[in-house]
């Protein structure tokens, strides 16, 4: 089975993405007159160096649905990716549909502020959507939802793609 390595792949794609990261990092400063995380002035997340870069990765994007550090007084955006339910296709024991999922939840603070949760999936949904980054075609959007159980102070918004993958 090759989930592992579709999720690794993902999430080296992801990790890659100034845009995302940016998004994800970059919180409002001012919440009434919001900055652009993507203005080209403020430093390259990608450019940093290694051990201040990966600390903020691992701050922002994890490879699980870890929710337990994000409190009403740490105001920040974080995306949790992982596999879920996996389908035999087309009735062959090598071939199988792979879900992935991407959490997405962001402090009401900064989701006010400037519709971070919309603006992060839409990066998401255009970064992933029929790209070829891992498995078997094109990865196609499934479905998408409100978290209700979102951390308090938190919005949350699950993103689900499906690819073929072999076993």
């Amino acid at each position: 089975m090759n989930m592992r390595k579709n999720v690794i792949d993902i999430y080296n794609s992801i990790i890659n993405n100034e845009d995302i990261l940016r998004l994800l990092i970059y919180t409002p400063i001012d919440l009434k007159n919001p900055d652009d995380p993507l203005d080209p002035n403020k430093p390259n997340i990608l450019d940093m160096n290694a051990e201040e870069k990966f600390d903020l990765i691992d701050k922002h994007v994890l490879k699980t649905p870890k929710t337990s550090e994000l409190t009403v007084e740490n105001r920040i955006c974080r995306l949790c990716m992982y596999p879920a339910k996996r389908r035999s296709g087309n009735s062959s024991y090598a071939m199988a549909d792979q879900d992935i999922v991407f959490d997405i939840y962001v402090h009401y603070d900064i989701d006010h502020a400037d519709l971070r949760m919309a603006w992060i999936c839409d990066y998401i949904n255009n970064f992933v959507y029929n790209s070829r980054i891992t498995g078997i075609g094109s990865i196609r959007f499934f479905d998408g939802n409100a978290i209700f159980n979102a951390p308090k102070g938190y919005s949350g918004y699950s993103l689900i793609y499906r690819f073929g993958s072999v076993k």
